[in-house]
């Protein structure tokens, strides 16, 4: 079963993935809390993930790091950022998206076999 997690604050923007996504995959977990997205990844079988990253309650890099380590069968993550200056970790399951982007383009994004970074 292919399941994905969201976790992007805006709601609007966390729905229309999802909608748009609903039919590629079986189990659709979606959040705004960082913490309890990782809480997921540590009990579900996620495959895909697709998550900003910037949140008051936790550091960029803590916060990458979680994913990196508890996204054991996620074969894709995308992150999506607004500062191009952000220090980020390094990470070949990380696809980097610079914000604002269309909805369709997260989408295709996640459904390619891009590895790239989109700016």
């Amino acid at each position: 079963m292919k399941s994905l997690l969201i976790v992007i604050e805006e709601e609007y923007l966390s729905k229309g993935i999802a909608l748009g996504l609903m039919n590629d995959y079986q189990s659709i977990h979606t959040t705004k809390n960082p913490y309890e997205a990782i809480e997921i990844l540590k009990k579900d079988n996620i495959n895909a993930i697709i998550s900003e990253v910037k949140f008051s309650t936790i550091s960029v890099k803590k916060y990458l790091s979680s994913l990196e380590k508890d996204s054991k069968k996620a074969t894709k993550i995308i992150i999506l950022y607004e500062d191009q200056n952000q220090d980020f970790i390094k990470s070949e399951k990380f696809i980097f998206i610079q914000k604002p982007i269309a909805i369709l383009n997260i989408i295709e994004t996640l459904k390619s076999n891009s590895k790239t970074k989109i700016n």
